[in-house]
């Protein structure tokens, strides 16, 4: 102790001459006897004040003075030193004005050491709430410094939020005991009501878990209510933030398991959840809706591009993103099937041109229908669309396009088209007058459809031009 008052005491003197100490139950007797102080002299208050005041301001001006009185402090009328102590400092020995005194804090913050007492009996608490104390503190900007201590965060009331969240996530308790055992969760949840607007009767970390995603979701489910609340922009910030990915999704899993959100979403006209994104069930019920869509053809293209794009920027996109492409790729297949309608060719150089135009990208559509569903690995849920695309592209397109073609192919008496560039006359055309570098990828199998998706490809490298030819 002796130590400690010795300390406090030369932070005192640094600001200070004359440092008044008053010991009403004489406690520290001893200690002020056993006191050395580098530069200070020591004196004891008794009748003396008058002598006490002329020395110290008359015969030693510049001398340092701890004065010190066994006894309680006087009322100011019958302080015969009060325009002294108003004028320098006084000191207090008790474990909570030490503590004060090594904050740098003035005694008018004596509540919050003597309410919040078990976080200041953490000498690394106490450390690193002196390192966060600056000038001109009020008692709401010290506690909520304390809060950010205990749950090792800074800046505002998000980032305390954030790692007590986290340590829900990870199934443990320590910080918000620690907020409790020091009389800070009154503080804590006031500051969530204020932003948040968060209130119960037994206000707790899981209660206000399941009363933000609540009060969220309803939202997006009425774009119109509460959409600008301070719960809903913390809880969209939250979870984007890639630091607490792997909390949110635990969280949100857990909260849609009490609130038996798969039932609810179910209950739901789907498209009414396109805006929403707080839980992974929405995600499998708008893509169990467009699949039955898609094959009852009850919804158009366009609207399967729009949810989908609208999509991309939500939560849980890229864990089903093979199954949206799948899906968009099966609506863009449909379109243009359905558009043209049939598949005759009626001559050579029409059905080059129909393919090159516009047939090609059936077979693209196509394929990356079937990549991106077998990429999933979750073909469960798309047998039924599978089969009306196998059966569109086999029997509409592929069968009667083929048959045609091959009529026209029958007629050939000679193995050549004026519609299309001779092989024998590619170096001449190309590359023999060319002022640039060129590459060119010969292939015995490559489909006219990849080929387009390879010029598009080396096209977005920006630093080349790529061109297909028929």
């Amino acid at each position: 102790m002796c130590e400690q008052i010795k300390r406090t005491l030369l932070n005192k003197f640094e600001n200070s001459r004359i440092v008044f100490w008053y010991d009403k139950d004489k406690q520290f007797t001893e200690d002020f006897a056993n006191l050395e102080l580098d530069g200070v002299k020591k004196l004891t208050i008794g009748e003396n004040e008058f002598a006490l005041k002329y020395r110290i301001l008359r015969e030693e001006p510049n001398q340092k003075f701890l004065l010190y009185k066994p006894a309680e402090k006087p009322e100011d009328a019958q302080n015969w030193l009060l325009d002294v102590l108003l004028a320098n400092a006084e000191f207090h020995a008790e474990q909570w004005a030490l503590t004060l005194s090594e904050l740098g804090l003035g005694s008018e913050f004596s509540e919050i050491t003597k309410e919040h007492e078990f976080f200041f009996k953490s000498k690394e608490r106490k450390e690193k709430l002196k390192a966060l104390v600056g000038k001109s503190e009020t008692h709401k900007q010290i506690r909520m410094k304390m809060l950010f201590v205990i749950s090792k965060a800074e800046g505002d009331i998000n980032s305390v939020v954030e790692s007590l969240l986290h340590e829900y996530a990870i199934g443990k308790n320590d910080m918000m005991n620690s907020i409790t055992k020091s009389k800070l969760d009154g503080f804590l949840y006031d500051r969530m009501q204020e932003a948040y607007g968060y209130s119960s009767a037994t206000p707790n970390v899981k209660d206000f878990i399941i009363n933000t995603f609540e009060r969220s979701f309803a939202s997006d489910l009425d774009n119109t209510a509460n959409s600008g609340t301070g719960a809903k922009i913390f809880l969209n910030q939250w979870k984007n933030d890639v630091r607490y990915a792997a909390d949110f999704e635990k969280i949100s899993n857990e909260v849609a398991d009490i609130l038996k959100i798969e039932d609810k979403v179910y209950q739901k006209d789907y498209k009414s959840l396109v805006a929403a994104d707080y839980f992974e069930a929405i995600d499998k019920r708008i893509i169990a809706a467009l699949i039955e869509d898609l094959r009852k053809r009850t919804i158009n293209p366009k609207e399967v591009f729009d949810i989908i794009t609208q999509r991309r920027t939500m939560k849980w996109y890229k864990k089903y993103e093979n199954l949206y492409q799948a899906l968009w790729y099966a609506a863009a297949f449909v379109e243009i099937v359905e558009k043209e309608g049939h598949f005759t060719v009626n001559s050579i150089s029409t059905g080059i041109e129909n393919y090159t135009n516009t047939w090609y990208k059936i077979d693209q559509y196509y394929r990356k229908f079937i990549y991106n569903l077998k990429v999933s690995g979750q073909v469960s849920g798309f047998e039924k669309l599978l089969e009306d695309i196998e059966n569109l592209y086999s029997n509409k397109y592929l069968l009667n396009m083929n048959d045609s073609w091959q009529q026209q192919i029958d007629k050939k008496t000679v193995w050549e088209f004026d519609c299309i560039d001779r092989q024998r006359d590619f170096y001449h055309k190309y590359v023999e007058s060319s002022k640039t570098k060129l590459c060119v990828i010969i292939s015995d199998a490559l489909r006219y459809e990849i080929g387009d998706e390879l010029a598009a490809r080396i096209r977005q490298l920006d630093r080349f031009d790529a061109k297909l030819n028929k």
